[in-house]
């Protein structure tokens, strides 16, 4: 059975790319096979072709983005103009992420939600803060990008949190499972018991990028070679 990630690779062959970029063939199957086939609820920050995928992997899913209907290798027209792209599944909320996400009341908790949007910080921590209340138990948090510094630290300290495990790495995109629901009280009091903060004190964990390295614990430093598939972790 032909894939809907490789109905999108043989479509786009006929079209131009987008202005701003999208996640790479392979990452999109990686979605695909993690997702199953009746998810109700997803959502996404920024778009292209995963805004397609979802489409048709979810009865309701949600883009937030900037409208960018008005500039040359639009994404939202990138999308729009799509054979496979099924309308009636999205829903657009357009506008900054920081304002949006705040306002916005979600349709339920998410089967999946992929963050992709604004790169400078602290928007990824923002996105992050909005949506992880919301994945369900057994849900995925799919963070594209992470050997950029801002969202590499986002990836860092999930790595520490109970809350989530990363069940796959596709390049540069990081598939995290929600492993419980209930939130600790240590993760919103008590921040020198908060499992990271604990954490970072027995541990040294860097991540190694395709750009560089750096070590996230305070008073002590790691050099790194740099991984050619991105985010590598090591201990010390």
């Amino acid at each position: 059975m032909t894939t809907i990630s490789r109905q999108l690779l043989a479509e786009e062959s006929q079209r131009e790319e987008q202005a701003a970029g999208s996640l790479a063939h392979d990452v999109l199957e990686a979605i695909e096979s993690w997702l199953p086939s009746n998810i109700s609820f997803t959502a996404e920050t920024g778009c292209g072709r995963s805004t397609i995928l979802f489409s048709n992997l979810a009865s309701d899913h949600t883009v937030f983005c900037l409208d960018d209907t008005d500039q040359a290798g639009s994404s939202v027209d990138y999308c729009r103009n799509s054979a496979f792209f099924n309308s009636d599944h999205v829903s657009w909320v357009f506008g900054p992420t920081q304002q949006t996400l705040l306002h916005h009341s979600h349709p339920g908790n998410y089967d999946c939600v992929l963050i992709d949007g604004p790169h400078g910080y602290p928007f990824p921590d923002l996105e992050y803060f909005f949506f992880y209340p919301l994945v369900k138990q057994g849900g995925l948090l799919i963070i594209d990008d992470v050997q950029i510094a801002t969202i590499g630290q986002l990836a860092d300290f999930l790595q520490e949190d109970d809350m989530w495990e990363l069940v796959e790495l596709v390049r540069t995109t990081a598939f995290e499972e929600r492993m419980y629901q209930s939130l600790p009280l240590s993760a919103m009091t008590g921040g020198h018991r908060n499992i990271i903060n604990v954490a970072q004190r027995k541990t040294t964990r860097s991540i190694s990028t395709m750009t560089g390295s750096w070590s996230l614990s305070a008073g002590k430093s790691s050099v790194i070679t740099p991984g050619r598939q991105g985010w590598i972790f090591s201990e010390k």
